[in-house]
């Protein structure tokens, strides 16, 4: 029988802000067969604060690190961040990774994700974004439907549903994800979904027809998260659960 796959998951270290929050459980590192960081590693575009990430990870974790970009990972500097991190970390940008771990095949997608309302900023400075976050809906559909693997694994900086906004001001969460996220979802139906941007979530854990969908926010965890793939609860075999 194989052994279950230990994967660990965070984002918003916003380095520096919250690093020292994320030193603080990266001794567990050394448990985990996979790192998803979903996003916003640095703060506001910082790229020398992604050494200190890298640091804090390698002291304990030499396996696959997969990440996607955070609206702190700004544009021009995505280039910079994946030539520092090379060998290290490996950036999904609206993009699918296979892995075998353990004998699993397990598929990957990254993405920054999209907004149901570009910000002001967003607004004045990207042109077409509102554009952009509506093919981003549609490109992220379509990996989903072509992904293979044992497991199936979607990861987003911005929110995927409304449900894990709870605990945030209701009249910012357009601001915060995508509620067409969660037809893909459904239709898609990946193992597990995973989102960061949502600091101060309360609802950090749900399931979606199957779909485990994790907020994996530093700052809403204060540490983190764990879970296993597959798990083995109360006599049924739900798709992953924390360790």
């Amino acid at each position: 029988m194989k052994e279950m796959l230990r994967i660990a998951a965070s984002s918003d270290i916003h380095s520096p802000k919250n690093l020292d929050l994320f030193r603080a459980s990266a001794h567990r590192l050394k448990e985990a067969d996979l790192l998803i960081l979903a996003g916003d590693l640095i703060y506001k575009g910082r790229v020398s604060e992604l050494d200190h990430v890298i640091e804090a990870v390698t002291a304990h974790f030499s396996g696959p690190v997969v990440a996607c970009f955070g609206n702190e990972e700004f544009d021009e500097v995505k280039e910079e961040l994946k030539d520092r991190s090379r060998g290290v970390i490996t950036w999904l940008d609206d993009e699918a990774l296979t892995l075998n771990i353990k004998g699993y095949i397990v598929g990957l997608i990254g993405t920054r994700g999209c907004l149901d309302q570009p910000t002001s900023w967003q607004l004045r400075n990207i042109p077409g974004i509102r554009e952009l976050y509506e093919k981003r809906v549609g490109t992220v559909d379509r990996l989903l439907a072509e992904l293979k693997g044992d497991f199936r694994i979607l990861f987003s900086h911005y929110a995927l549903l409304r449900e894990t906004l709870k605990g945030e001001n209701p009249r910012i969460w357009p601001q915060l994800g995508c509620s067409r996220m969660i037809d893909v979802l459904k239709r898609r139906r990946p193992s597990v979904a995973i989102h960061g941007h949502v600091h101060n979530g309360k609802l950090l854990k749900t399931k979606i027809d199957g779909t485990l969908v994790l907020n994996v926010s530093l700052p809403a965890t204060n540490e983190i998260v764990f879970f296993t793939l597959p798990s083995y609860e109360e006599g049924q075999p739900p798709l992953t659960s924390f360790f």
